[in-house]
């Protein structure tokens, strides 16, 4: 797994982080539009498609599907860990 690889997944994890700390803090985020298990994989594909121009001119390796179900995984896992451990602010 290179440098880059692994960014995205903390990353991510990170994300996740944050994403429960918000529910935690804001409640009625639950009630969003877009379910609460869908936005790591928006986080996800935002950025595939901010670096995309990158791995075309060959500046970043291309994401390897792996390790994208690693970064969504950890998001996820992440979230419901600081969800379960802080319920509301």
């Amino acid at each position: 797994m290179n440098r880059f690889s692994i960014i995205f997944v903390a990353g991510l994890a990170l994300f996740g982080l944050l994403q429960g700390l918000a529910f935690a803090r804001w409640p009625h985020l639950e009630d969003a539009v877009v379910p609460s298990f869908l936005w790591p994989l928006l986080a996800s594909l935002a950025v595939d498609v901010a670096i995309r121009p990158a791995v075309a001119a060959g500046k970043l390796p291309d994401l390897r599907t792996e390790t994208r179900f690693a970064g969504l995984v950890a998001a996820v896992f992440v979230f419901m860990a600081t969800r379960w451990v802080i319920p509301s602010l």
